[in-house]
């Protein structure tokens, strides 16, 4: 939001109009304004109210009259009076919301208020120009198919929430197809919670969560996809770390890996090894601790080194979050500037994992779209706390906000 107050001398106006009148009205005013000048008698105090208010106008969209001109604005009355403002093309471009004014008169002077909404608030945005191209708009002649393929894979019974939101952040992202595979005692919740996505069965024996048998659904599930993420969700159950060793072993897509796949590769980081394509991961503090086997303090306290650490001895990306994720790809270094305090809550994470996949889905490099996604997702939070504040702000929030980001990001 933006407000602009204008203040003019009625005295100034007369002295005007008594010397050029006709010229004066026609550098300032259009058409139509001059027809309702001239209804007024081409009184002093309905000029200088009008004149007052493009001024305003013009300061609340943070240009003032130079950069746009007095007639780039103009100024009707609805039914009842009230003053309104119609902007033409060149203003529409600033992704106004909506403008409120007034104009009031004060024995010698009238005084105006104008209040601008834009949308999100994008002019003060500086999208950080390594960013700047990496998502660009859509052709006209496109369908799902274009945009990427998905697989999310997590949940287990009493965890549903964290695959939900990676799925539903993935399609925020803006994939094609999002497909989420959960174990199958998990069938109804996630039918119920999620709507575009596509729900896919793990054979669970009853259990409630992935066990060594459903890496048969896993392998399965992945063909004709496009990239696959792993572990929101999934607990902390014997049968994943051959899970998430026989994923990385066989599946030759992008993968990114998060949370209790986190979890389990810190018990056999050997398996990174033999990898058949990129992977991101992307832990806390917590979790790069245990990957590494370091105390958090330490990780910490050399937030950069071990990111990049991590990237050059297993040629992955990083994504080390926090305040001022850092992004690491072998010596390449990406430190985040957006987001804030209101985002450490459960979920964020998980939400990050979706816009990341997407972004691969979408055929952005690993690197490129790890950078993008923590960018855009710390965006997205920073709209959130806009609308609900930064104690009461959840995840689902930052998904509902990340449409608001991208629009950013492309408009750049």
């Amino acid at each position: 939001m933006s407000v602009g107050i204008d203040i003019v001398s009625i005295d100034r106006i007369k002295d005007i109009l008594d010397k050029k009148r006709n010229s004066f009205l026609n550098k300032i005013f259009t058409v139509s304004e001059i027809q309702y000048i001239k209804e007024k008698n081409y009184s002093p105090q309905t000029i200088a109210g009008l004149f007052s208010l493009k001024e305003s106008v013009s300061k609340a969209i943070g240009t003032g009259i130079g950069k746009v001109s007095f007639k780039d604005i103009e100024i009707y009355h609805d039914e009842n009076g009230k003053p309104r403002v119609e902007l033409n093309e060149k203003l529409k471009t600033f992704n106004i919301v909506s403008i409120d004014v007034t104009i009031t008169h004060e024995r010698e002077y009238a005084i105006s208020f104008a209040k601008v909404e834009f949308k999100s608030d994008e002019r003060s945005i500086q999208v950080p120009e390594e960013l700047k191209g990496l998502l660009t708009k859509r052709n006209k002649d496109t369908h799902k198919g274009d945009y990427g393929k998905v697989l999310i894979i997590g949940g287990s019974r009493g965890m549903t929430g964290s695959v939900t939101l990676s799925s539903k952040a993935s399609v925020r992202t803006g994939s094609g197809l999002v497909y989420t595979l959960v174990p199958e005692q998990l069938e109804t919740i996630m039918s119920i919670k999620l709507t575009e996505e596509i729900v896919k069965l793990a054979k669970d024996n009853g259990k409630g969560h992935f066990i060594k048998e459903s890496l048969e659904d896993i392998l399965k599930a992945s063909k004709d996809k496009d990239v696959l993420a792993i572990g929101p969700g999934m607990g902390n159950c014997t049968d994943n770390t051959y899970l998430i060793r026989e994923t990385i072993k066989n599946i030759n897509l992008p993968l990114v890996i998060d949370a209790d796949g986190l979890n389990a590769l810190s018990k056999d980081m050997g398996m990174l090894n033999h990898k058949k394509n990129s992977i991101v991961i992307t832990p806390h503090p917590g979790e790069m601790a245990r990957l590494l086997n370091k105390d958090i303090k330490e990780i910490e306290g050399n937030r950069i080194y071990y990111a990049k650490h991590i990237s050059n001895k297993y040629d992955i990306v990083s994504v080390l979050k926090g305040n001022n994720t850092i992004v690491s790809y072998k010596d390449e270094v990406y430190i985040n500037n957006s987001g804030n305090p209101g985002m450490a809550g459960a979920g964020s994470g998980d939400v990050l994992t979706g816009i990341i996949t997407s972004l691969i889905g979408q055929g952005l490099k690993p690197f490129d779209a790890a950078k993008l996604g923590v960018y855009i997702h710390g965006l997205a939070g920073d709209f959130a706390r806009k609308k609900q504040g930064e104690y009461s702000m959840i995840a689902s929030d930052i998904v509902d906000c990340i449409g608001d980001a991208i629009g950013v990001v492309i408009d750049e």
